[in-house]
């Protein structure tokens, strides 16, 4: 059967939230033990990229429209680690921060049918066009993961030292694996991201469930703020640890299954952006252009 939308929901306490669970109901195919029976993974079509005003883009407002080199990167690192990580047991939950195009999350939906929802999140002002990029997604899907569209703004969890309720998080919190990618590049990201992360695995912990594994992965564009994202993460008690298998430009460590890195891919990996502009720095990191990060509470 196709999915159906459902109509949006909106809480006014806390965070506020749009829900537009895309149901399913054919059964989950379950993935094979062995590693090696592992479907090449699909990568959905890439959306169609917009830019805005050049001011908006320098003032950082238009972020959400565009498929940023991470994503790819990201997707590229996670599939032949899928069962070193976990990612094909059945009946995960996934949830996404910084959605923008819904590219990422939707592409994982799209290969991990075993999940129990994938949940793609934005701010509030860009939830409408997250929800419209994913409907004709979850309108031909037949079967896998429920689809969630939930908004999320990490400023309301900057200054707070008291743990955010389930309420305030998108479906209560309840996520087995929290992911994201290029979501640091200024001085906001780089505090209000490790907030939410922060939010989110305390909501967890005093709840008696299991933490999240949380991973995000970045696009080293300048040195500026992922220093400043990694103060931040040391301040609010959260460890960012690179993953050993960190990968030095996208192409490193692929299996042979893994979709190859076209000329397509490098253009659209290395289109520009405002991070020197928006932070003051050009100066190139020294560090590898891609890394990967597993984020876990200090306690």
């Amino acid at each position: 059967q196709r999915a159906t939308v459902q109509g949006a929901m909106v809480s006014r306490t806390g965070s506020a939230q749009i829900s537009r669970p895309w149901s399913r109901t054919a059964e989950p195919v379950l993935p094979e033990d062995d590693e090696k029976a592992h479907r090449p993974w699909r990568w959905l079509p890439f959306p169609v990229n917009e830019v805005g005003p050049t001011v908006s883009r320098k003032a950082g407002l238009t972020t959400h429209l565009s498929l940023w080199p991470a994503s790819t990167s990201l997707l590229r690192w996670l599939e032949p680690r899928q069962s070193t990580l976990g990612l094909d047991q059945p009946g995960l939950r996934y949830l996404e921060l910084g959605s923008g195009t819904g590219w990422l999350g939707m592409t994982l939906a799209a290969n991990l049918p075993s999940a129990e929802s994938i949940t793609l999140t934005e701010r509030l002002e860009a939830i409408d066009r997250l929800a419209a990029l994913c409907a004709p997604f979850a309108e031909r899907a037949e079967a896998g993961p429920a689809l969630n569209v939930a908004a999320l703004d990490w400023r309301g969890f900057m200054a707070s030292q008291v743990p955010a309720t389930s309420a305030q998080l998108p479906q209560g919190g309840d996520f087995d694996v929290v992911f994201g990618s290029d979501l640091v590049w200024n001085e906001e990201t780089a505090t209000s991201f490790p907030a939410i992360v922060r939010a989110i695995l305390l909501n967890a912990h005093l709840h008696g469930k299991h933490d999240p594994l949380v991973i995000y992965g970045h696009w080293n564009r300048s040195m500026k703020p992922i220093r400043r994202f990694l103060e931040c993460c040391e301040d609010l008690g959260l460890i960012a640890d690179p993953f050993p298998e960190d990968i030095n430009g996208a192409s490193q460590d692929q299996s042979s299954e893994s979709k190859p890195l076209s000329t397509e891919d490098l253009q659209q990996d290395y289109q520009p952006d405002w991070t020197s502009y928006i932070f003051d720095d050009a100066a190139p990191p020294d560090d590898p252009i891609f890394s990967v990060y597993k984020l876990t509470l200090k306690l």
